[in-house]
């Protein structure tokens, strides 16, 4: 009490008086460590026989799968995903963009699709249990235009994958799979252009709008003959 000065007052109570404990613990076994890396959906390789020349108007394609694994510290919670489309399809060439989760449920629609290349599937809460196992992510779209353009969807940076501790409430930056075992796709950020391990590659897990083509021919109904001269 001799450590309070007080005016016209008598002071009371029980001393000392603390505060709560405070527990100062490492990192490494309180939060989640996140791991991310891109599955190869196709190369355009030679020896590849994935059809990546799209039709305009096809719906559902398959452009991007994203793996994530957790930790076994505890359970953590995708929040938003931001993707690039590092192709040079424009904004609208692509619409219903749709995250899909591991189960196979959508978790994320895009309707009117890229704005300025980028898209962000917002406002999730998808849990991921404590473990080592990975999860899958797939990306697909509808191609409403842009004749023999190209897609490609890349996590450019850590910071466009939000994920947070279940348990922890801290917001986890996650880290590519590099080269640890297995070995991933990918060695670095962005995430999405390595195909196999490879160096980054112009067409890994890359789609081409197909141009289309006209066919044009005589109808069989059509008259034929010789004509007179003035007829």
């Amino acid at each position: 009490a001799g450590s309070i000065t007080a005016t016209n007052a008598t002071l009371t109570g029980s001393f000392p008086i603390t505060s709560s404990t405070v527990d100062y613990r490492d990192g490494s076994t309180t939060v989640a460590a996140v791991t991310v890396d891109a599955v190869q959906v196709h190369s355009n390789g030679t020896s590849d026989a994935t059809a990546v020349n799209v039709n305009l108007g096809t719906t559902r394609q398959h452009i991007a799968t994203f793996r994530l694994a957790n930790s076994a510290v505890e359970a953590v919670k995708l929040s938003s995903l931001k993707l690039y489309n590092n192709g040079s399809a424009g904004d609208g060439d692509v619409k219903n963009i749709t995250l899909v989760a591991p189960d196979g449920t959508d978790l994320k629609v895009v309707a009117n699709g890229t704005t300025n290349k980028y898209l962000s599937f917002e406002g999730m809460d998808y849990l991921l249990a404590k473990s080592a196992s990975s999860k899958d992510f797939k990306v697909y779209a509808d191609v409403a235009n842009g004749s023999t353009r190209t897609v490609r969807f890349l996590l450019q940076n850590d910071y466009d994958l939000v994920v947070v501790g279940d348990t922890s409430k801290a917001q986890i930056l996650p880290t590519v799979v590099g080269n640890a075992t297995p070995t991933g796709n990918d060695r670095s950020f962005p995430v999405g252009d390595v195909c196999g391990g490879a160096v980054t590659t112009s067409t890994c897990n890359m789609i081409t709008i197909s141009a289309g083509t006209l066919s044009f021919s005589r109808a069989s109904s059509s008259p034929t003959g010789n004509i007179a001269a003035g007829a």
